[in-house]
């Protein structure tokens, strides 16, 4: 992940607030107390072990972000988003977006600028992969600051 961390903090204006991750849930707003959304993650996430997860290319896409696509645990992180999106969190799931799964390691202004990042990013080997071991939250408060509120093991 050091590598990752190094591509991020170039490209990624969210490198110094919250670590790489796995986008399983999209942001949304809602007043669902962390313990509802504990309890929730916890009944999702039952039976799910940790699984190994590898990484492939970094990709661009039309709104300018930078992601780094997997080679392994596509089915495993599909099916974790997949249970994620019931119960309370069903009302924030978007047909209008397609899930794949990913890491954003980049967010640029100007496809000049996403085309410059892709190809610094092309030659750099980032790493073989690692083990998804946990469902974390992260929550921004009104004032923009955010932290990660609590995480639910795997299996």
């Amino acid at each position: 992940m050091h590598a990752v961390e190094g591509v991020r903090r170039r490209f990624d204006p969210l490198a110094d607030y919250i670590p790489a991750h796995i986008t399983l849930v999209f942001p949304f707003e809602s007043e669902i107390s962390e313990v509802e959304l504990r309890q929730h993650i916890e009944k999702a996430t039952a039976g799910i072990r940790a699984f190994p997860v590898g990484f492939g290319q970094v990709v661009g896409t039309d709104d300018q972000y930078l992601l780094l696509t997997f080679t392994q645990g596509v089915d495993e992180v599909a099916g974790l988003h997949d249970h994620l999106y019931t119960g309370p969190l069903l009302p924030f799931l978007s047909a209008e977006i397609p899930f794949v799964p990913h890491i954003t390691v980049g967010r640029l202004t100007t496809p000049d600028d996403l085309r410059n990042a892709l190809q610094l990013t092309r030659s750099l080997e980032l790493g073989r992969g690692t083990t998804a071991n946990s469902v974390a939250t992260f929550r921004i408060d009104k004032q923009q600051e955010g932290s990660i509120e609590f995480e639910v093991p795997l299996g």
